[in-house]
């Protein structure tokens, strides 16, 4: 259940947000508690050290060092990064089997919540011109953030060795419902990150019969996709339009369409690219890059970019190669064997995509627990292999 709570930790807060007033304190209460159980309750007496621990240790000094001598923008963000760095002791030090029962009886209701307020919000704007629903009328990122709790549970389902074709039919048919209203809500890079997640599982499938059935999710799944666009052709095309004037054109600063979020991404890459060389050893401080960029107050949405621009390049080479050695060649090769192997590493390749596009380290919680629990697993391969 403590996982549940922390997968559905963002879902949660929006829902707690909108319906009971709760604040930014409730949040942080719904990422702090499970990650400080998992700790405490966690498997010490088997914890072994290994260089994706000693790549860990040396992200933190370099941060905190960061820290210390650049300093930072916004002290809630430090908060929120300390909660994001121990979660992967948190994963690290889990037991086997973490997505029981009891993480499913969190997500789904939250899930389940999540696509009824979408639901409500979607038809009370439907022509609005912003395009993306404001759930709760101020919350335009939470279909994404419901979208990837369902992306969690397709996931969990494909890369399964225990799921029957007649059981992934029925679960596909209770998800095409919430995929459905999260495209017509103008998601678009989840679905994008879950279809290239789901070709990776097909790949680590050893069965043909399982890959069959991966590959006929992903038919249908982008066949729902696409009607859930369908139904909001006007918004769609006009997101369209933006998609390929961006491509084209380069336009100044102040002519950017905020309303345009390809063109908000090409110029921060742009601005990225610019400050990336005078970042230096130690960056240029948390949360300072919204400062220096030419849309003010607006972040990378890159979280590696920003690990090396904010907390220098040195920062930046350390958690690159703890993301990779984590699904290195031990785990991709126990994927083909273990059903548990196999979801971590989708999962994982999951959050890296969406790290290339929403990504800001003080929110990577499930990248950082998913790295730590896929080394955990790394340690036990040979016992896992045995069964």
């Amino acid at each position: 259940m403590l996982i549940g709570v922390m997968l559905s930790a963002g879902p949660i807060a929006v829902l707690a947000h909108g319906i009971l007033g709760a604040g930014s304190v409730a949040t942080g209460f719904l990422l702090a508690l499970p990650i400080a159980f998992l700790i405490v309750l966690g498997d010490w007496r088997s914890l072994r050290l290994n260089v994706c621990d000693a790549l860990y240790a040396v992200f933190v000094c370099c941060v905190a060092v960061s820290l210390l001598v650049v300093g930072y923008a916004d002290r809630k963000e430090v908060v929120l990064l300390t909660l994001s760095v121990a979660a992967y002791p948190a994963g690290r030090l889990s037991g086997s089997d973490i997505l029981s029962r009891g993480a499913l009886s969190v997500v789904i209701p939250v899930l389940i919540a999540g696509t009824f307020a979408t639901a409500i919000a979607l038809v009370a704007q439907w022509s609005a011109p912003h395009g993306k629903p404001l759930v709760f009328g101020q919350f335009d990122a939470a279909p994404a953030q419901f979208t990837m709790l369902l992306a969690t549970l397709i996931l969990m389902a494909a890369t399964s060795d225990r799921i029957s074709l007649r059981q992934m039919m029925l679960f596909g048919a209770a998800a095409a419902v919430p995929a459905v209203i999260f495209a017509a809500s103008m998601v678009r890079f989840v679905f994008v990150a879950l279809v290239a997640s789901l070709a990776v599982a097909v790949l680590l499938n050893p069965s043909t019969g399982n890959r069959k059935i991966i590959l006929s999710v992903l038919f249908v799944g982008v066949l729902v996709i696409a009607i859930g666009l369908a139904t909001r052709w006007q918004t769609t095309s006009a997101f369209l339009s933006h998609a390929i004037a961006s491509a084209g054109n380069n336009v100044s600063c102040q002519e950017i369409d905020t309303d345009n979020s390809i063109a908000i991404r090409k110029q921060l890459y742009a601005d990225a690219i610019t400050i990336f060389p005078n970042s230096g050893p130690l960056g240029i401080g948390m949360g300072k890059f919204a400062q220096r960029g030419c849309l003010k107050g607006y972040e990378i949405h890159n979280t590696f970019l920003q690990v090396a621009i904010e907390f220098g390049w040195l920062t930046g080479i350390v958690f690159a190669a703890l993301i990779i050695l984590s699904i290195g060649a031990s785990t991709i090769s126990m994927a083909f064997f273990s059903q548990e192997f196999r979801f971590v590493t989708c999962y994982i390749i999951f959050n890296i995509l969406l790290s290339f596009t929403y990504g800001r380290v003080s929110r990577e919680v499930i990248l950082f627990f998913f790295v730590g629990y896929a080394v955990r697993l790394r340690e036990s391969r040979f016992e896992i292999a045995k069964e």
